[in-house]
């Protein structure tokens, strides 16, 4: 049978439970904050998390034309305890057969309808990150996040189309807020990182993911997190020279 490691199923696995892994950091920040992007349920975040992990494996079972699974099965092909699988499924309700297993599709379905249950509504500013993030996340984020406009202020960039969205002059972003409805952003421009910001603050954004270098000044009740690429990669040669 065709196994994945955890880090071939997802990336973060190796690292998820690690409370100084980035990813960790992420998502226990969020867990702690209100609002229409985490609203409460009674699947544990950790649970949550999780289930991207099992879409993942259940795609790579259908593939292979497996129809029904047990959650050893599916365990192995995650690289964790089938104790955990039950426990993470036994939170949304009845989904096996003991003695028999899990059907494929319909555990899918209601792994589907748990994460799209609570959707969230975000803008992307930084064209050039969404172009390389497309093949890499974006796909991935359909269940519970909708982009719902990208833009940028670069001229070189603004009206190209990438991937589903055409790229939209940063001049558009107030009148795209005033509606209301965009829960967060996520602010990839370091040019006007701080500008940006005070855009989408004025407009009540509550929530920035920034990948940018800049330090942001914003009010205590916005969330940002700062998604710190060159502060990981020094942080893995630093574990690599120290494990060699």
């Amino acid at each position: 049978m065709l196994r994945k490691t955890a880090e071939n199923v997802c990336p973060l696995r190796a690292g998820i439970e690690d409370k100084k892994h980035w990813a960790w950091r992420i998502a226990q920040h969020l867990e702690s904050k209100g609002g229409p992007c985490h609203a409460r349920h009674t699947v544990p975040l950790k649970s949550i998390m999780r289930m991207r992990w099992y879409l993942t494996a259940l795609e790579g079972f259908q593939e292979q034309g497996m129809d029904v699974i047990s959650s050893r099965e599916l365990a192995d092909r995650i690289g964790m305890s089938s104790a955990i699988v039950r426990k993470d499924f036994s939170y949304i309700g009845e989904l096996g057969t003991p003695g028999l297993g899990y059907r494929v599709s319909y555990l899918q379905q209601r792994i589907h309808d748990i994460l799209s249950s609570n959707t969230c509504l975000i803008v992307w500013v930084g064209a050039q990150w969404l172009s390389n993030a497309l093949s890499m996340f974006v796909p991935t984020m359909d269940l519970n996040i909708r982009i719902v406009a990208a833009l940028d202020t670069r001229p070189e960039w603004i009206g190209k189309q990438i991937g589903e969205w055409e790229i939209l002059p940063l001049s558009d972003l107030p009148a795209l807020l005033a509606g209301g409805g965009v829960d967060g952003a996520v602010l990839a421009l370091p040019e006007d990182a701080r500008r940006v910001a005070d855009i989408l603050v004025e407009a009540g954004v509550k929530g920035i993911l920034n990948l940018t270098p800049a330090t942001l000044s914003v009010p205590p009740e916005v969330s940002v997190r700062h998604v710190d690429l060159l502060g990981e990669m020094m942080a893995l040669v630093l574990e690599c020279s120290e494990a060699g």
